[in-house]
Parts: C-alpha cells; sequence; structure tokens
C-alpha cells in the first residue's frame, strides 16, 4: 500500500452553465486511459444547480489519442483567460507568436516545477487566479456498432473581468 499511487479522479462540471471559478492546482496526469493535462478549480459563482458556489470541479484534456490535436488550443484558450485575454480575441500563432509562447511557458511552468526553475517562472503563478468558465452540452455522433451517442462538455473561458457577474 505505501507504493500505490493515489488515483486523480476529479469531479467534471455537471451541468450547462456560467461560472466563476478560482484555479486550485494545474498538472498533468498519467493513468490507464492515457496522459491528461488537468486543471482542478472551486466553484465561486454559478448558475448550474449541478454546480453550486462552494463545490470543486476539474476540467481535463487529452495529451494522446485522436483528440489530442485541439487540446493544445484550449488548454492555451484557459491561459489566455487567466491572463486577461478574450480566447476569440487572440490572433493566430503567426500573427502573435509572443503571446503564444508565452502561454506555452506558462502552461509548462504549471506542471513542470523543473522547467519553472530553470527558466526562472513561478510554478504556482496560475494558482488563486480566478477566470469566468461557460459550459454546453453537445452530442456525439454515435460509434460504430452502438446506436446513440453521448455527449460532450464544451468548455468556453473567458477572463474574470469579461463581463458582469455570473449568478
Amino acid at each position: 500500500m505505501a507504493k500505490a499511487k493515489s488515483q486523480a479522479g476529479g469531479q467534471y462540471v455537471k451541468g450547462e452553465g456560467k461560472f466563476l471559478v478560482t484555479i486550485q492546482r494545474i498538472f498533468v496526469h498519467e493513468g490507464h486511459k492515457g496522459r491528461f493535462f488537468i486543471c482542478e478549480f472551486s466553484v465561486d459563482e454559478s448558475t448550474s444547480p449541478l454546480d453550486p458556489a462552494g463545490s470543486t470541479r476539474s476540467w481535463s484534456a487529452p495529451l494522446l489519442g485522436e483528440r489530442a490535436k485541439y487540446s493544445f488550443g484550449d488548454i492555451k484558450n484557459l491561459i489566455f483567460a487567466v491572463t486577461g485575454h478574450h480566447p476569440k480575441d487572440v490572433a493566430d500563432p503567426d500573427l502573435n507568436p509572443e503571446l503564444h509562447n508565452e502561454a506555452t511557458r506558462l502552461v509548462m511552468a504549471a506542471v513542470d516545477p523543473a522547467y519553472a526553475k530553470k527558466n526562472d517562472l513561478d510554478a504556482t503563478i496560475l494558482i488563486g487566479e480566478q477566470v469566468q468558465l461557460e459550459t454546453n452540452l453537445k452530442a456525439t455522433r454515435p460509434k460504430p456498432g452502438q446506436t446513440q451517442g453521448g455527449t460532450f462538455t464544451v468548455h468556453s473561458w473567458s477572463p474574470a473581468s469579461a463581463g458582469e457577474a455570473v449568478a
């Protein structure tokens, strides 16, 4: 038991809604389902009765497999929002490489303390930062052999100062 690893199984956002959240922890987890970027956050304000203020939730993005090609952009959207940039307003990497490079550096520092130390960055710089989150459920297509698809939660991040109060 002393050598057993604990499981990293957070509660995902359960319902559709608008939220003001505070980042509690960012890390990469490797498990039997693959490698994931994970952001854990506390819910400060919420319009979802399934995810009330005071609850803790998490968001993950796969770093391997078919869906991973979208994950790096999704992760950068979170970082842009935390640093005060609305993801929809951020120019492509070719047009604003500095902003994209800085987002990448912040993510690397958050998930790798050795990287943070080597690059003179604070590994906890994103902890305690607030951001707005809006979630919407989207139907997925059935996989081969299935008659019905499932649902996927779309997470849209924006700066905490981007709008009015959530609740």
